[in-house]
């Protein structure tokens, strides 16, 4: 997106899309020094630019109603600042190409409930992504339920194709077509509906695809296995046992649940493990290697391996970064430098 064509001299509030984006972002980022600017390239929703002194860059935000938002954003930190945030009831999926934790090609969390979260960010922070955020009156008109019913399942689907190569591959172009886009005004409009819509259609297709193979009782057994697997994570987990409680062999119950969750059972677990290590990490003070032995793990120095080359970082690198974004407690703060 070429930011440097003016095309409104609106105010954005004004601009379609622009009223309900603008209560929802002008507060939190003003901490970071974006502000609403009157030159909107997109002609659409409302548009923030750097005030030069704490950032420097932009922010795009358009809402349909109260149903979704479609954000897109590159800006950078000119100075450390405390950043505040507020967690809503809603779905999202963003694409990202830089921020304060290391870059994915795609991602998706579910908020249930609110909560607020705190946290300083360092001069030289680069954050850019776009992202699409489905909230409860999306769903209820597509759907007849609020956010959380109608995703349960999709939820739960995700959870376990945190591997790139699970996605639908024309998921993570469509969100780049939103930052990339030349389109204004109506056309935008209708650009960005229609692609918020896509990808959740392809969102659903996924989860249909990888449970439409498995018939309901193996497919109930696996869950139950999946649920037993993050209940007792600290454990030695065998597939020979995992199998017997599946009450399949273990040909079967192999095939099965590679199936039904899109990965195998040994990647499950690892993938289970660094999430909870994860979790423990952002919301607890307990050292390395007690984590270490909650998440199943013999010694620290095995755990900190598997870590950093799945998460890119080392455990106590993540700690200090990721704290704050798992964490419920409305005024804890930390230092990301």
């Amino acid at each position: 997106m070429r930011m440097n064509r003016v095309r409104s001299r609106i105010s954005d509030s004004d601009a379609p899309g622009g009223s309900w984006a603008e209560s929802l972002f002008t507060a939190p980022l003003a901490n970071v020094g974006l502000v609403p600017s009157c030159e909107n390239p997109r002609d659409c929703g409302v548009f923030f630019i750097g005030d030069g002194e704490v950032s420097e860059g932009w922010y795009h935000a358009w809402s349909l109603d109260r149903d979704l938002v479609v954000a897109s954003c590159d800006f950078r930190l000119l100075k450390r600042v405390p950043f505040a945030f507020d967690f809503t009831n809603y779905f999202a999926i963003r694409h990202e190409t830089a921020g304060i934790l290391p870059p994915a090609q795609i991602m998706t969390f579910l908020e249930t409930r609110p909560r607020t979260g705190r946290v300083f960010m360092p001069a030289g922070t680069h954050v850019a992504y776009t992202e699409i955020e489905y909230y409860d009156g999306y769903f209820e008109k597509a759907f007849g339920s609020g956010c959380s019913g109608s995703l349960s399942r999709l939820a739960a689907c995700l959870g376990a194709m945190r591997g790139r190569s699970m996605w639908d591959p024309q998921i993570p172009h469509l969100l780049e077509t939103i930052g990339s886009t030349e389109a204004h005004g109506r056309a935008a409009e209708l650009l960005f509906a229609g692609i918020a819509n896509e990808v959740m259609g392809r969102l659903l297709i996924m989860e249909e695809r990888f449970s439409e193979a498995v018939d309901d009782g193996d497919r109930q057994a696996i869950v139950l296995v999946a649920d037993h697997i993050r209940a007792n994570i600290d454990a030695p987990l065998r597939l020979e046992e995992l199998a017997d409680r599946a009450q399949m062999g273990a040909t079967k119950f192999k095939r099965l649940f590679r199936q039904t969750t899109g990965t195998t059972t040994t990647e499950f677990i690892a993938i289970e493990r660094v999430e909870q290590a994860k979790r423990l990490l952002a919301s607890s003070e307990l050292s390395i290697g007690q984590i270490a032995r909650m998440c199943g793990f013999a010694r620290a120095t095995s755990f900190s391996a598997l870590f950093s080359k799945r998460v890119g970082m080392p455990p106590r690198t993540f700690r200090k970064l990721a704290h704050v974004a798992f964490s419920d407690d409305p005024v804890r703060t930390v230092e990301l430098c």
